[in-house]
């Protein structure tokens, strides 16, 4: 397992190249800290209940070890980014209450995800997700409604919701491309080395379908988040916001419907992946020019 380490570190150098093709979030990255933390986190929560349905269509125990794991990421940066939040914009609020009804819904999200992983980890049984992260999701939604509303920043001008949609989809993309990165480089390990008996052919096959399982959903999110940010700027669904990251995702969905259907062979898996990733890169280099043209 040690050529893992450089491969997997080589992999995810390439997926975070590849991201910086993707169009510029502009004025969203000068919002608030803590904003833009509790941004990331709710969409870290979206792409963990995405990630839990993808576990129970394919039942890859790795699959649900990496949904668990998003899951507890966005749990804990919710209170992080509240607390960023509220250092930052204690000069401009003056004294006062600084606990409201968007923090209030922010908490609770975390804290019932929290309150799964403990349960998960208790019962050793994840089918109690299929109904904590709906509604996790459906708090997360209310937040937004609140950032819309302008009663999320008591105080101080509220972030635009606009830039809400595009730092998640930059922060989803890169989960996404980094996860198909890490197939398509334990694809090349693969078959590069072959593997000797049973055992260690179903653990590769595992981790190169585990990876592409987390890379759909997450650029599955990335894509509907490029969507709604592209009609928010200009009326339609352009390029710049769905277009870059629609190519990846059509290609690893694809991956993941054949395993699906015909199983995990290993030598066939290994060179889907491979193909993933270049289809992948390619749709975003073209889509990233598409968008210089027309813009």
């Amino acid at each position: 397992m040690a050529p893992l380490v450089p491969a997997f570190a080589l992999a995810i150098a390439a997926a975070c190249a590849l991201v910086q093709l993707l169009p510029e979030p502009g004025g969203a990255m000068a919002a608030p800290a803590g904003f833009r933390w509790i941004t990331y986190a709710n969409t870290a929560l979206a792409g963990a209940a995405a990630v839990y349905f993808v576990y129970y269509w394919l039942g890859f125990e790795q699959v649900g070890r990496s949904a668990s794991l998003l899951a507890a990421l966005g749990a804990l940066g919710i209170p992080l980014g509240l607390l960023a939040d509220a250092a930052q914009a204690a000069p401009l609020r003056g004294p006062g209450p600084g606990f409201g009804l968007y923090e209030g819904t922010a908490l609770f999200s975390a804290a019932t995800v929290w309150l799964y992983l403990a349960m998960e980890r208790v019962y050793r049984n994840r089918t109690a997700a299929l109904l904590i992260m709906p509604a996790v999701l459906l708090a997360v939604l209310c937040e937004m409604w609140l950032i819309a509303q302008g009663v999320a920043a008591p105080g101080r001008p509220a972030p635009p919701l606009s830039g809400y949609w595009v730092l998640g989809q930059r922060f989803s993309a890169s989960l996404g491309y980094g996860a198909l990165a890490v197939s398509a480089a334990c694809g090349i390990l693969v078959l590069a080395r072959g593997a000797a008996g049973a055992r260690a052919v179903a653990t590769q096959a595992q981790l190169i379908v585990g990876a592409a399982a987390i890379g759909a959903p997450m650029l599955l999110i990335g894509t509907g988040m490029g969507a709604v940010w592209s009609f928010m700027r200009g009326g339609g669904i352009g390029l710049d916001g769905a277009g870059t990251t629609l190519p990846a995702l059509l290609a690893a969905v694809a991956l993941l419907a054949w395993v699906r259907r015909c199983g995990p062979g290993i030598r066939r898996v290994a060179w889907s992946a491979l193909v993933v990733f270049a289809v992948s890169a390619t749709g975003l280099l073209v889509g990233s020019r598409s968008v210089e043209t027309f813009s």
